[in-house]
């Protein structure tokens, strides 16, 4: 039996592959296409992102900086009220200074005031001594 082949003329078969080859390259154009618009798309979002990204750091860090210049004027204000080592014991010493001063005055004081007791007896006793022999010469006079 013999094949049977189709005969296709020239002109429809070229014009059949060229169809076919222009339907590939529209395919792979939109797709190319399709594929550039989701990369610009993504690059957009990207950046996007990027930039709220960069406005909550930076805003992060606005904030840090706030608490942290707030702290050093905190820490400045508390070290006013500090005092030098040398000079707190320079004072130190000069207050252990006063107060034995005072202490040797005070004691010093007592002594005098013991004495002063002891010579208000003392005068008291006399006083009282003279006293007594007055009497007694003048019961003797006068009796």
């Amino acid at each position: 039996m013999p094949i049977e082949i189709e005969t296709v003329p020239l002109l429809k078969h070229l014009e059949e592959k060229i169809e076919a080859a222009h339907k590939k390259f529209c395919l792979w154009t939109v797709d190319h296409i399709d594929r550039h618009a989701l990369e610009a798309e993504r690059d957009r979002v990207e950046k996007e992102s990027i930039r709220r990204a960069l406005d909550i750091s930076s805003a992060e860090y606005a904030r840090r900086l706030d608490f942290l210049n707030g702290e050093a004027e905190r820490l400045r204000e508390m070290q006013m009220t500090y005092i030098l080592r040398e000079t707190y014991d320079m004072s130190h010493r000069q207050l252990e200074d006063k107060l034995d001063t005072i202490r040797k005055e005070l004691d010093r004081l007592r002594l005098v005031e013991a004495n002063m007791r002891g010579q208000v007896v003392a005068y008291s006793a006399a006083i009282a001594l003279a006293m007594s022999i007055i009497t007694f010469i003048a019961n003797r006079l006068w009796k």
